[in-house]
């Protein structure tokens, strides 16, 4: 009570223009400023003796609060008041996460955090689709499943239980489940300690966010070569999250980090191939991305693994003139593309953007080469796959699609696409355009 009525004096317009005629009248003289100075000590003194000392004290700086945040009237009278001020000051404005609609006041999980339109009297309800789930919880039944048969791994998430559906573990292994808060860089540590201690940590953090723990990665994970898999969930672009959620920075990033190995699988079976790869090599740090998308339910589990490093030449043309090198869900996307429309080239599955399949690479050279990505060509796998041909000596006609030196906007993905040039219409036009001009020659 006696914090609220203090606020409202402070949030006074006569009270606080009183004090500044009074701090301006006194400061025009040195008398007068010593009475100021005199005034202002007891005041201060006052202040410590009586009311309540805050952490913000300690810094100079005035406290006003807190203020209710979902009363209107008095929210914007204390907004004018700081306003007003010619000195820092701390407004602490107290709000309810989901204010004025039930169902959200209640979810203690997230999942009014981030939601599409829904239905306001049945409130968010989970769709079922026995056909697809999305990559995050394809990814999290796979762990899921091998937590069940090995005690070792473990799994840490920087506050994103929900987003990357992992309240069945969570739920089922207490004891090998880590929620850090938003903390991407503790997350990452933490993955490190637990690394070097004789565990298998998974940590599951979005692509957007990455840059948060990149330091950690470098030096406390990669330096020292400790085994590991790093989920990089929402990679690519992620459509309504907004423009400073799309994935499209991670691989630049990670890259140029030794000993880093980077996968993206093409459907889910191959992801639980990498998934498995990563946990029985334990001879690396890994990183796997996948994307915001859906992805095709296998309903089953492989303990299969993949060499690392090996690529899948995923579709073989007879009259083959071209070689379309890509990864990810784009894999699928562009063999359905070629085969509707009859192209003939050839597709490879990059699933290991690092290391590179060198031997694919060669056998490959001898066409031209399309890198099609829809991350950014700054720091993609096709400036990765140009080094190396550069530095081999090796003489390769290749073209690249991918997102220009630039922010993405905001958008759905199909317009997004279109925008950026790299839909699948445009990879069609420039294998037409290849053809055409190899037969020209």
């Amino acid at each position: 009570g006696l914090s609220n009525f203090l606020s409202d004096v402070r949030m006074s317009y006569k009270y606080n223009q009183a004090k500044n005629n009074y701090t301006e009248i006194l400061s025009q003289s040195p008398m007068g400023q010593k009475i100021f100075d005199v005034t202002k000590k007891v005041k201060d003194k006052v202040k410590k003796k009586i009311l309540l000392d805050t952490p913000f004290s300690q810094f100079d700086l005035d406290y006003i609060g807190p203020v209710d945040g979902h009363n209107i009237t008095e929210l914007i009278r204390a907004l004018e008041t700081v306003k007003s001020l010619d000195h820092s000051v701390v407004l602490h404005v107290l709000t309810k996460k989901g204010k004025g609609y039930e169902l959200a006041e209640k979810d203690r999980s997230g999942v009014y955090h981030s939601v599409a339109p829904f239905n306001i009297s049945k409130g968010v309800q989970k769709a079922v689709d026995d056909e697809k789930h999305s990559w995050s919880q394809s990814v999290s039944e796979h762990i899921e499943y091998l937590m069940s048969k090995n005690d070792d791994i473990c799994v840490i998430t920087p506050a994103m239980i929900t987003g990357s559906c992992l309240q069945n573990i969570f739920k089922k292994h207490p004891e090998r489940s880590f929620d850090v808060g938003i903390a991407e860089e503790h997350a990452m540590t933490l993955a490190a300690g637990l690394s070097q201690g004789g565990e298998f940590p998974f940590l599951s953090v979005y692509s957007s966010f990455f840059q948060r723990a990149y330091d950690q990665l470098n030096h406390d994970i990669a330096r020292m070569h400790l085994p590991c898999l790093i989920g990089i969930d929402r990679a690519g672009l992620v459509g309504g999250d907004g423009a400073t959620h799309h994935g499209v920075f991670d691989i630049g990033l990670i890259a140029p980090i030794p000993g880093v190995v980077i996968m993206a699988p093409k459907d889910e079976e191959e992801a639980q191939k990498l998934i498995n790869t990563a946990y029985y090599n334990k001879d690396h740090p890994y990183v796997m991305r996948y994307s915001k998308n859906k992805v095709v339910n296998t309903h089953q589990h492989t303990d299969e693994t993949i060499k690392l490093g090996q690529w899948e030449l995923i579709k073989e043309a007879n009259d083959a003139m071209i070689n379309v090198v890509t990864y990810g869900d784009n894999v699928l996307a562009v063999l359905d593309m070629a085969e509707r429309n009859h192209l003939p080239i050839n597709i490879i599955n990059a699933r290991f953007i690092k290391p590179l399949d060198t031997e694919m690479l060669e056998r490959i050279s001898d066409k031209p080469i399309i890198v099609y990505e829809t991350d950014l060509i700054n720091g993609s796998l096709g400036s990765i796959m140009s080094l190396y041909y550069e530095k081999n000596h090796i003489d390769v006609d290749m073209s690249f699609i991918g997102i220009e030196d630039h922010y993405v906007t905001f958008g759905d993905n199909e317009s997004l696409y279109k925008q950026e040039h790299i839909s699948l219409n445009d990879l069609k036009n420039k294998i037409e355009e290849i053809k055409h001009e190899k037969r020209k020659n």
